[in-house]
């Protein structure tokens, strides 16, 4: 273990960050797609409350 986790503490960063950037990217645009007037559009399979 003292070999092995130093070689592939690269490769669970570069994972971790590859993941962590693509949830970010996904989370922006439904930042982006849901707005007041159009809050169906990110979340279509919850009902919408008549105002």
């Amino acid at each position: 273990m003292k070999i092995v986790f130093p070689l592939s503490k690269g490769g669970f960063i570069s994972g971790f960050m590859l993941i962590f950037v693509s949830i970010m990217k996904e989370l922006d645009l439904i930042i982006l797609i849901m707005t007041p007037h159009h809050l169906h559009a990110a979340v279509p399979g919850l009902p919408v409350p008549e105002r």
